[in-house]
């Protein structure tokens, strides 16, 4: 990679982790606010999409559709990787997070006719040691994984794997043509979806909700979007064999650092050698 490449990788990596750091942050801090702060996050995520279209926006309503079945995963993704943040470990949550890519991949063989490799057999292989190792536990001394988290992550893992999917196909389909225009769109709608779900479900603490959590989800949101407007970036200049598997796993291994360090969560020896494989199995599955 060019030093610029490496820069662009660089700062990916960084929101990647940015936007779950921001997450964690406030859920430490605040017990409430699930619907406003993610209504938050897409808000100022847009907002990147927005400066970096220029006040340019050709529109076409061939690219609804894309943009209402991408709304509705990021929407899930949104909401459920916060309660999985919320409710379990942030390495745990980074690492089936990362591994959504598995959607896209299995669209790819039973929609677009893609062959069925050993590479991704063996990926899957991984994946599933991994998860072995990551809910062993030696005479069931820690049990830090719970029913709620394990339902929040798989409803974040299809919600980033189906945006995953309608992204790629929306790319294949336009010819690369209006993702600018596609990202605003499908941002609007999760916005007011998800500000209106606040409004009922939080009612009198929306604002202070909102208040609470600016500081948090502003940085998370801005991180957000950059990591999305940089993917854009990068899928021109960086081949996709090494953008994924560096993105995701670099991504992976910082947040298990900042998850010991920073938040000091507790993880067994076969939970760590799981968050390794399954390191290893993002790898494999990208390459």
């Amino acid at each position: 990679m060019s030093p610029i490449d490496t820069l662009t990788m660089s700062a990916s990596v960084i929101s990647l982790s940015g936007q779950t750091v921001a997450k964690k942050l406030y859920v430490n801090k605040h017990t409430g606010g699930t619907f406003s702060f993610s209504a938050g996050m897409v808000f100022f995520a847009l907002i990147i999409f927005l400066l970096t279209s220029k006040g340019t926006f050709r529109f076409s309503s061939s690219v609804l559709t894309y943009s209402f079945w991408f709304a509705l995963s990021y929407g899930l993704a949104v909401v459920g990787s916060f309660l999985a943040i919320k409710t379990g470990p942030i390495s745990l949550t980074s690492l089936f997070n990362q591994n959504s890519l598995l959607v896209p991949v299995f669209y790819g063989i039973l929609f677009q006719g893609e062959a069925l490799t050993s590479k991704l057999i063996f990926g899957i292989v991984l994946l599933i040691v991994s998860l072995i190792f990551i809910n062993y536990e030696k005479g069931a001394k820690q049990k830090n994984i719970t029913l709620g988290w394990v339902i929040f992550i798989i409803i974040s893992f299809i919600g980033n794997g189906v945006c995953s999917t309608v992204q790629r196909v929306q790319a294949i389909n336009f010819n690369g043509e209006y993702k600018n225009e596609f990202m605003i769109i499908a941002y609007g709608i999760t916005l007011a979806a998800i500000f209106i779900i606040a409004v009922f479900t939080e009612k009198k603490d929306i604002l202070s909700n909102l208040k609470n959590g600016l500081a948090y989800f502003s940085v998370g949101g801005l991180c957000n979007g950059v990591l999305n407007y940089l993917s854009l970036i990068m899928a021109l200049t960086i081949p996709a064999a090494i953008m994924f598997p560096v993105r995701s796993a670099a991504g992976v291994i910082l947040n298990t650092l900042i998850s010991v360090f920073c938040f000091k969560e507790k993880l067994s020896a076969f939970q760590l050698i799981g968050i390794a494989i399954g390191t290893a199995s993002i790898v494999v599955l990208n390459m």
